[in-house]
């Protein structure tokens, strides 16, 4: 909770949550248990973790991302696609998924058409 009221204040949030500094950062690639990848964002100063950051959202990563929950926990957005579309439109349609998902199940259905 801490993190969230230190970047509110910072528009930019270029600001190390450990220590401050704004020498700035890096990144460094993680996959996670379903094989998506995001970004770890480092503080170059105290050398601490301060984010993790999600990776532009392109066709070809819409296309290998993976729910970890549901009928189609751990299939790729491109599998469900062709075989049931009717999903990622249903998804399309819920409130409850955050929009950088929608968008990849509306890439990943316009890449199938």
């Amino acid at each position: 909770m801490q993190r969230h009221e230190i970047y509110k204040d910072d528009p930019n949030n270029e600001a190390c949550i450990n220590c401050g500094s704004k020498w700035g950062t890096q990144t460094v690639p993680v996959e996670d248990k379903n094989g998506n990848t995001r970004l770890k964002v480092i503080c170059l100063e105290c050398e601490r973790f301060v984010k993790w950051q999600a990776l532009p959202i392109t066709k070809d990563r819409a296309l290998e991302f993976r729910l970890h929950f549901g009928k189609h926990s751990g299939i790729a957005f491109g599998e469900i696609a062709k075989s049931d579309p009717s999903y990622l439109k249903w998804i399309l349609e819920q409130s409850t998924f955050k929009d950088n998902i929608k968008q990849m199940a509306k890439l990943a259905l316009e890449a199938q058409t």
